[in-house]
């Protein structure tokens, strides 16, 4: 026998072969099908996978892949169809609402970022037509009046209204037609009107509103408002009420009012409106009841500017010239220098005169006060403001009677003539 050694077979091992992949189409396919979306809900919604879910989304580079997809527009149309259906918004509502989700999205908003990216689509009128829409529900009304109402939302939306930005859009907006009836509407309400008084009534507010009603343009705008007949109407009715009544007699009767009135009273218009608004049964003063401090002045007691008013009514023929010093009795002006003319044209003249003599003397001016057919005229000089009158409207209106506290002062026309060749003519101050 031949002694050969057995040799030990060597196991065989088997490869196996590789299964194939299914490729994303064909998962997207078996996905999309109703009995696996059923299955992957049910298994979803455990607790199990809800955790290990969280997890995975919780990690930095899931976060990058799950940002990357969702910008995409393919998965943006499909997001945009999940969210639009009732069930996914009804979900959706109740997630938001949780305390834990709040402070999540409180935080992620509260990113410049995010704050970049939510004003951009804020801005597209897109989403400015949806926001409308939303905001015009009842209870989205409620939602934001509640949150308004905070304290804390308050001082926000203050420091958000008080920058210069916010402020020019806020008069854009308010500037349009459809704001302005709105706004009217809104203000309109007894429960508005209540609000709007009890907060005009507070010290800051008046203090506030009688700055920005103190402003050039604001007395312009609020001049053209209150001229309109609609608006005179308004104004009657109100001030026609006792409670009104009252309250204007309180306030009439305070120094600083009585200063104002006066400031207005002297001006032609009012004066005019006033006289033509006194009741047939108001008491007429037929006579000056306080005798006035009448004297004589010449040129040399009097200051610049009465001298050259007094100077150019004389020389353009103007009657009864006269100066009433009110020096610590108004704060209008120290003089008024009054003068009756013959007609309008004659009162046009003295007043081009006025402006010129005036720029010649370097002495500033508040320009002039004239309507045709008003019968009054003023001139402010600042320091002496010079009124023309007609015959019958200068003792319609008495300035005598009601500046009857200043000194009276008659002038002389020999004192004011002068020799100078180039004032001779009265037509240098046509």
């Amino acid at each position: 026998m031949n002694n050969r050694k057995a040799t030990a077979k060597k196991p065989v091992k088997k490869i196996a072969a590789k299964k194939a992949v299914p490729s994303k189409k064909v998962i997207a396919k078996a996905v999309a099908k109703p009995v696996a979306k059923k299955a992957i809900v049910k298994a979803v919604a455990k607790p199990v996978a809800k955790k290990a879910i969280a997890k995975v989304v919780a990690k930095p580079v899931a976060k990058k892949a799950i940002v990357k997809a969702v910008a995409k527009p393919v998965a943006k149309k499909a997001i945009a169809k999940v969210v639009a259906k009732p069930v996914a918004k009804k979900a959706i509502a109740k997630v938001v609402a949780k305390p834990v989700a709040k402070k999540a999205i409180a935080k992620v908003v509260a990113k410049p970022v995010a704050k970049k990216a939510i004003v951009k689509a804020v801005a597209k009128p897109i989403a400015k037509k949806a926001i409308v829409k939303a905001v015009a529900k009842p209870v989205a009304k409620k939602a934001i009046a509640k949150v308004v109402a905070k304290p804390v939302a308050k001082k926000v939306i203050a420091k958000a209204v008080a920058k210069p930005v916010a402020k020019k859009a806020i008069v854009k907006a308010v500037a349009k037609p459809v704001a302005k009836k709105a706004i009217a509407k809104v203000v309109a309400k007894p429960v508005a009107k209540k609000a709007i008084v009890k907060a005009v009534a507070k010290p800051v507010v008046k203090k506030e509103i009688a700055k920005v009603v103190a402003k050039p343009v604001v007395k312009k705008a609020i001049a053209k408002a209150v001229a309109k007949p609609v608006v005179k109407k308004e104004i009657a009715k109100v001030v026609a009420k006792p409670v009104a009544k009252k309250v204007t007699v309180k306030a009439a009767a305070k120094p600083v009012v009585k200063k104002e009135i006066a400031k207005v009273v002297a001006k032609p218009v009012a004066k005019k409106v006033t006289v033509k608004a006194t009741p047939i049964d108001a008491p007429q003063i037929t006579e000056v009841t306080v005798p006035l401090a009448v004297s004589e002045a010449t040129i040399d007691d009097l200051p610049e500017s009465v001298t050259i008013a007094a100077k150019v009514l004389f020389k353009l023929r103007a009657e009864k010239v006269q100066v009433i010093d009110l020096r610590g009795h108004s704060d209008i002006a120290d003089f008024f220098v009054v003068g009756t003319c013959g007609s309008e044209a004659q009162m046009q003249a003295i007043l081009t005169g006025l402006q010129r003599e005036f720029k010649t003397a370097k002495l500033e001016n508040y320009g002039i006060e004239y309507r045709e057919g008003v019968r009054w005229a003023v001139f402010d000089g600042i320091e002496t403001m010079v009124h023309l009158f007609e015959e019958d409207a200068r003792s319609e209106y008495a300035l005598e009677r009601l500046w009857r506290d200043g000194k009276l002062v008659d002038l002389k026309e020999e004192d004011y003539q002068q020799a100078s060749a180039e004032d001779s003519s009265d037509d240098d101050f046509v």
